[in-house]
């Protein structure tokens, strides 16, 4: 394993881990925008088909992620509760630009094919409904009173690892609809108070881990245009949560200007990831 690459996809995952840790913006969002949703899904579908296949594991890919995106859990779980409260404006604002930019720089992917039938457009256009209509409803349900029973967060591990595999649709947001939210990040700050309950979520995600990736990668291969269409559907549909944020935000005196910057950070943000992706893509070409 090159030092380079693992340290690279170590920062890779602690970006996804970072965005998944706040409720709204999905950490999936931000594998797009790295251009390693693809080979993410893959590799999942890989490591469960083949578990007891360690040569079939992309591990050189996953194992960094992995790290990555537990430190950012592990870090963040503990930042973004305030900044949510204390700089709620700049910080939905934030991820309200950098959703925009992501979905902008992804339509690329869906454009229908040089043939403009009109069959193919209308595909396009049902995929990207359908999908925004999902996200658009997901992100207006009010928040359940659950307890935190095993079976529980069990369940909300399975729910909530679907969801952050899926780009526009947040873990951390199904986890605070199911009432579990506070309660997973108060536990990640106390693991050994409540590690069997942080077991019981550990094992509902293996278990969606274990079945959501084939799902997905079958759609990808079967249907890739329709696929993609559908997940900027779900990232367009999901701006619905930031916007509601920052909205009240400003109506409790939070300066637009504040809105208006983070929001361009954010965009600006995807802009240079984009421009590094393709700088990264065309040296690996050279160097061929």
């Amino acid at each position: 394993m090159k030092c380079r690459n693992f340290v690279l996809n170590s920062i890779k995952g602690f970006l996804i881990g970072a965005t998944d840790a706040i409720p709204g913006v999905s950490g999936s969002t931000t594998a797009l925008i790295l251009k390693i949703y693809d080979k993410l899904i893959h590799s999942l579908k890989e490591l469960t088909s083949n578990i007891f296949k360690p040569k079939h594991w992309n591990i050189d890919f996953l194992l960094p992620l992995v790290i990555g995106i537990l430190i950012a859990l592990l870090t963040m779980s503990r930042v973004i509760p305030i900044a949510m409260n204390e700089y709620t404006n700049a910080t939905f604002s934030f991820f309200f630009g950098l959703i925009i930019m992501a979905a902008f720089t992804l339509t690329p992917q869906i454009k229908s094919s040089k043939r403009k039938e009109k069959k193919k457009i209308l595909e396009t256009l049902f995929f990207l409904m359908i999908g925004l209509l999902l996200a658009f409803w997901i992100t207006g349900i009010e928040e359940i009173q659950t307890n935190h029973s095993y079976f529980m967060l069990f369940f909300s591990g399975i729910v909530a690892i679907c969801a952050m595999l899926l780009p526009g649709i947040s873990g951390s947001f199904v986890l605070l609809i199911l009432g579990q939210y506070e309660f997973v990040f108060e536990s990640l700050s106390m693991i050994l108070q409540r590690f069997w309950y942080l077991i019981a979520l550990g094992l509902g995600i293996l278990l969606g881990i274990r079945i959501f990736p084939s799902v997905i990668d079958y759609f990808l291969n079967k249907n890739k245009q329709g696929t993609m269409t559908f997940l900027v559907g779900l990232m367009i549909g999901s701006l619905r949560l930031p916007f509601n944020e920052i909205r009240n935000a400003l109506k409790t005196g939070s300066s637009p200007l504040v809105s208006f910057l983070f929001a361009f950070i954010g965009m600006f943000l995807i802009y240079f990831l984009n421009r590094i992706s393709h700088r990264s893509k065309r040296d690996a070409w050279k160097a061929d």
